[in-house]
């Protein structure tokens, strides 16, 4: 941040590393530090970075620790943390060698009274071990009190701040532990975005009356109200919009000084007249496919003398394939002719996601470090309305020994029938995966050294089984390459 005022190393990041390895840890990552990175809140530093692009399962840390924007993070909210993400942390005293044993703990979300189901998977536990529940604990609130405040109960809350909007649908956005138990009384569908955020389309009153909405979070835990009034879009005042496709406005057309009596007024969308209309009752006109539309307003007087005004309203729409797929650790280049030039793109901060310049249709790097789903925002410029969130889908293989593998049977011939485990944590239609046998006297059961596997071979843990016929006197191993396709493109390799 301040290489001028910084002092010096006693030792560079590579030799920490090699000095490290010596003393036996296995791996050792090193998160450049910027001005974006200090900034992060210590709840945003350990979603973002400690689970989502480490995915971290146990932290060790000294008494001292602090993290996040202003220090404000130390051992104490990073337990909590931890905690309420199921990760077990050892916080040691600086003077003490091993972290006492843990167990793995987390909170649900709070729930509504009646009968509720709990259910838990996990990925590739050893064979000769299982997981359990030792506990499960349940606090309920005495009747007539307010349940009490977790650390995370801050960030529900309502961040769109207008009070008008031109546009109906308004898109409220707001913050929330769990954007899937965001309720609005209107019934309007609450979407997920990057960084624990959400977004709703909410219809506003056609008589421009203001709506009042009611925001539930958590089952009831917190509500928030909120008011938008729909203005209405005079003509003769507002420039050339940008709207999304399926927006709509209240149209109407009042010129410098004001209608005198008598006036009548039209408005035209492409030259068809959508309705007449008065100061008092603007007309409402739906934009509903992507394009450039001319609005015109005509204001014609006693004498018959017309006054006309127009403005250009554009109307865009982001259509990409969903889910966006690379392989976790590698990159890709995608391609997306549906995503419109003005849409700017908000990823998590766990997603490469980089432009390439001058690419028609645009065309983006598309990587990250994590394991499972992400999501990209996409918006009209200057941060403006969601156009859509879309989800990113790192995947990633495991087999032989991430998985297990075991002689099945042995034949008659002395050929042994070696059964596998394929696991791809999350299934997705529309990839396939070519296992190639790469060794001499190995083959599939069925005689074939190259298997295609798709998504329906696997089940709902995401496992899917190779059997391979290992020649008698054979020693090596069945070794094999995995490669993961999506269409003609190659994800990655292993």
């Amino acid at each position: 941040l301040r290489p001028d005022q910084a002092p010096a190393a006693l030792t560079l990041p590579q030799r920490r590393a090699e000095l490290l390895a010596g003393v036996g840890v296995d791996a050792t990552v090193v998160q450049p530090t910027d001005a974006r990175l200090v900034a992060l809140e210590p709840e945003v530093f350990f979603s973002q970075i400690l689970r989502g692009g480490l995915q971290a399962q146990a932290l060790v840390e000294g008494s001292d620790f602090r993290f996040g924007a202003r220090r404000r993070g130390d051992v104490t909210l990073l337990a909590g943390l931890a905690q309420a993400d199921g990760v077990e942390l050892g916080s040691i005293p600086l003077n003490q060698l091993d972290g006492p044993p843990g167990s793995a703990s987390g909170k649900l979300p709070y729930l509504p009274k009646g009968a509720h189901t709990l259910e838990a998977s996990w990925a590739l536990p050893e064979r000769d071990k299982t997981i359990s529940f030792v506990e499960l604990e349940v606090f309920q609130s005495p009747a007539g009190t307010a349940p009490p405040l977790r650390g995370d109960d801050a960030v529900n809350a309502v961040t769109s701040t207008v009070t008008e909007s031109l546009t109906s649908p308004f898109c409220l956005e707001g913050t929330a532990a769990y954007a899937g138990l965001v309720r609005l009384d209107n019934d309007a569908k609450v979407v997920p975005l990057p960084d624990r955020a959400w977004y709703a389309d909410v219809p506003l009153p056609e008589d421009g009356k203001a709506l009042t909405v009611n925001i539930s979070f958590e089952n009831g835990l917190k509500a928030q109200t909120t008011a938008i009034t729909w203005k209405a879009c005079n003509v003769f005042e507002t420039g050339n919009l940008l709207i999304r496709a399926g927006d709509a406005l209240r149209l109407t057309a009042i010129p410098e000084g004001g209608l005198q009596a008598g006036a009548k007024v039209k408005v035209l969308v492409n030259g068809v007249a959508s309705a007449d209309t008065t100061p008092e009752v603007p007309v409402e006109h739906v934009f509903s496919e992507p394009g450039i539309y001319t609005v015109t307003a005509e204001v014609s007087f006693g004498d018959g003398t017309p006054l006309k005004q127009s403005i250009e309203v554009k109307a865009v729409r982001v259509n990409i394939p969903e889910p966006l797929v690379f392989y976790s650790g590698q990159s890709r280049t995608v391609a997306l002719p549906g995503l419109s030039e003005e849409a700017e793109a908000f990823p998590d901060p766990l997603i490469y996601f980089t432009e390439h310049s001058g690419t028609a249709p645009r065309t983006f790097t598309l990587g990250g470090g994590f394991r499972g789903d992400a999501l990209i925002a996409f918006r009209l410029p200057g941060r403006g309305p969601v156009l859509k969130s879309a989800t990113v889908r790192s995947v990633i293989l495991f087999s032989d020994v991430d998985t297990y593998y075991y002689t099945a049977e042995t034949l008659p011939d002395g050929t042994r029938i070696v059964e596998m485990d394929v696991f791809m944590p999350i299934r997705t239609p529309g990839l396939k995966l070519r296992v190639d046998i790469i060794v001499a006297g190995v083959t599939f059961e069925d005689g074939s050294v190259t298997k295609w596997l798709t998504a329906e071979d696997f089940d709902d843990s995401g496992m899917a089984k190779l059997r391979f016929a290992v020649s008698p006197g054979v020693a090596t191993s069945f070794c094999h390459q995995m490669t993961l396709m999506e269409g003609d493109t190659v994800l990655g390799t292993r």
